[in-house]
């Protein structure tokens, strides 16, 4: 689970980005800071759509997957399990005339594992 601390913090940062009218979010980062597979994985997904089901629907939420959502070396299953919960690990919007583009990053380093993406497209 986030401990308390840190749901306080974020969920302050909601409320701040509400109130603020922003176009959009972009969350990078470890979204868990367990790995998948263990006891507090499901606890710490359950906060965070918690905490952030506060932000305003107006703030379109996009999350970027880290080493701790999908191990420091992926797997077909932990890419599967974090598209589940959170949705694609790569995308590309427009936002104000600005072309962005996510990628899964945990693949920069080992680039054989591109093939579990790939084989899912």
């Amino acid at each position: 689970m986030l401990s308390q601390v840190c749901t306080s913090c974020i969920t302050g940062i909601t409320t701040s980005i509400t109130h603020r009218q922003l176009v959009w979010m972009v969350i990078v980062c470890p979204i868990n800071t367990v790995f998948e597979g263990t006891s507090l994985r499901k606890a710490q997904e359950v906060d965070f759509k918690k905490v952030f089901s506060e932000l305003s629907s107006a703030v379109p939420l996009v999350c970027v997957c880290g080493n701790h959502d999908l191990g420091d070396q992926p797997t077909r299953q932990s890419v599967q399990s974090f598209q589940e919960v959170f949705g694609d690990d790569y995308f590309v919007f427009w936002c104000g005339g600005v072309m962005a583009i996510v990628i899964n990053s945990q693949f920069y380093e080992n680039a054989s594992l591109v093939s579990i993406t790939i084989s899912m497209l």
